[in-house]
This record gives structure tokens, sequence and C-alpha cells, in this order.
């Protein structure tokens, strides 16, 4: 994991390339919350953490039902 110390509007620049680049600003700093704007282009989808597990497992949802299913047969 690389650690940074950014101030406000201080960017992260992720990616070699300007097509593939991902750029996060740091927009606001107040109390114990940091405000980020990310910049990305549209093949690369971004989501909240807590919003990637209900996708993982509505996903693997027909998985687990054909394996049920193969296991009742």
């Amino acid at each position: 994991m690389l650690v940074l110390t950014r101030k406000s509007e201080e960017k992260i620049v992720i990616g070699k390339h300007e097509q593939d680049q991902i750029v996060i600003t740091i927009l606001k700093i107040q109390g114990g919350k940091v405000s980020l704007g990310i910049e990305a282009n549209k093949k690369w989808e971004i989501l909240r953490q807590e919003l990637i597990e209900p996708r993982q497992k509505e996903a693997a949802a027909p998985m687990r039902e054909l394996e049920e299913s193969c296991v009742a047969d």
C-alpha cells in the first residue's frame, strides 16, 4: 500500500498514459472527513467499497443456484 499525504486541492494521478489516467483531487478536509473528486475515462467503473459486495453477491447468485441444483440432482 502506498501512503501519501496531500493537502486540499492537491492531486494524485494513477496511470502513465493520459487516456487511461485516474486523477484524484482532494477537494475538502473537514473534521474526520475528506471529500475527493475523481476524474477517469468512462471505461473505468468507480464504486464505493460498500457497493461492491452486494454486486459481487448478486453476480454470484446464478452460479450458486446452478451448483445447488446440480447437488440436488
